[in-house]
């Protein structure tokens, strides 16, 4: 069994913190070990988690914290040992912009503007593009 697939002794002992004090975790630890054979284990895998919450809940009172700590940590390990999916593949841009759907101008989130309208000249006359105002 690999070290990332089993939960640790001292993580269970960590787990039972939450409901008891240092030592009577330990006390309370070392009588689960004991009942359910496993006391020479330094690690556990799924199956005995299961066994060790069970064997938690007929000794204890109010371990419903502790038993929601060991499962928190149980899938943990099982999420880290799943095989990972493969990454979907990448488009370009220029891809992703053909398959989406038009939308707006930018900066409007998808909703469409008018434009601005345009400014009226108001009696002012452009210079020709010739050079000087009026020649003398």
């Amino acid at each position: 069994m690999q070290q990332n697939q089993a939960i640790h002794k001292n993580d269970l002992l960590q787990a039972l913190r939450k409901r008891y004090d240092y030592w009577s975790a330990r006390a309370v630890l070392n009588q689960v070990l004991d009942e359910s054979g496993m006391a020479e284990q330094k690690t556990f895998g799924p199956e005995q988690i299961r066994e060790l919450c069970e064997e938690i809940r007929s000794i204890g009172d109010r371990v419903d914290r502790v038993i929601r700590e060991i499962a928190r940590l149980a899938e943990k390990i099982e999420k880290a040992t799943r095989p990972t999916p493969a990454a979907p593949a990448r488009t370009s841009k220029t891809t992703a912009k053909k398959a989406a759907p038009p939308t707006g101008s930018k900066g409007t989130g998808g909703k469409k503007t008018k434009a601005a309208p345009a400014k009226a000249n108001k009696g002012k006359a452009k210079p020709s593009k010739g050079g000087k105002k009026g020649k003398k």
